[in-house]
């Protein structure tokens, strides 16, 4: 389960998502199909938490590394 981390903003979590997927752009991937299925429901999005959860997860489809280093807890 990925925790975003608090001092990321859930506008901040949508900027990284969109220029993960500008940055895959043009690739036919299911990942991108996954990532539209998301945003396409003509549901409301989950309740705050949820919903930067599933952007993070979202996020860990096209770049895991960021998305790891963004759901790690804080160096001391």
């Amino acid at each position: 389960m990925f925790h975003p981390p608090a001092w990321l903003s859930t506008e901040e979590l949508e900027d990284e998502l969109l220029h993960a997927i500008h940055a895959n752009a043009g690739e036919a991937d299911s990942r991108l199909t996954i990532i539209d299925e998301y945003f396409a429901g003509d549901d409301a999005f989950e309740p705050e938490p949820q919903h930067r959860q599933v952007l993070l997860w979202l996020l860990s489809l096209l770049s895991p590394r960021l998305a790891d280093l963004l759901s790690c807890p804080p160096a001391e």
